[in-house]
């Protein structure tokens, strides 16, 4: 019988004719334009939740509250993911649904 992980490495049928196919080395991958895009919104977001706490704090002199906090939360819980190996949400006690919940 043979395991997940043998199943995993094995192609499900053999590519079309002309095809070939490069799962070891890849040529044609999206890494660095996805990186890219990647960077390019987690910077704005993270710009504008500081000039959301920022205005709030110390602008307009009001009390952060629970929604400031879920905004911080927000931007840190997934960085928390992306920083640990697999499986590390369920480790630190947060599930996907709640970081999905939190990020709405």
């Amino acid at each position: 019988m043979a395991y997940p992980e043998e199943l995993a490495n094995i192609p499900a049928l053999p590519p079309p004719p002309g095809v070939n196919s490069e799962f070891d080395n890849p040529t044609d991958t999206m890494v660095k334009p996805l990186k890219l895009v990647n960077l390019v919104f987690v910077s704005l977001a993270t710009i504008t939740v500081a000039v959301r706490l920022v205005t709030r704090k110390f602008i307009s002199h009001q009390r952060l509250s629970w929604d400031d906090a879920l905004c911080a939360l927000a931007m840190v819980s997934p960085r928390v993911r992306q920083s640990h190996p697999t499986n590390s949400c369920f480790r630190l006690g947060l599930s996907s649904t709640l970081q999905f919940a939190l990020t709405i």
